[in-house]
């Protein structure tokens, strides 16, 4: 994101969590505020959905033949299948 950010006229609130950048609005976005945001985080994916418009996080960059820090290896995909729990509903009054 350059310096000198510009917003949408309508901006409420700008937050940052790692790479991913959320704008917040008083009122629902256009397509003119989407692509303000869009020219200051060049080859980013931004989406708009009403009056939330989201910088998504850039991947993480992987190197050849390695496993990517979050990914499960098949061993932990299965202990994680044999460790789910019965959940049971409670039914309450009436």
């Amino acid at each position: 994101m350059a310096s000198g950010a510009e917003w949408p006229v309508d901006t409420q609130a700008v937050s940052f969590v790692g790479s991913a950048c959320v704008v917040q609005g008083a009122d629902d976005f256009d397509l003119d505020d989407l692509n303000l945001v869009r020219h200051q985080f060049p080859g980013r994916r931004v989406t708009l959905d009403g009056d939330v418009i989201t910088v998504w996080p850039t991947p993480l960059q992987v190197g050849r033949g390695e496993q990517h820090p979050y990914a499960l290896n098949a061993a932990e995909v299965g202990h994680r299948k044999n460790r789910q729990r019965e959940v049971s509903f409670l039914r309450t009054g009436r």
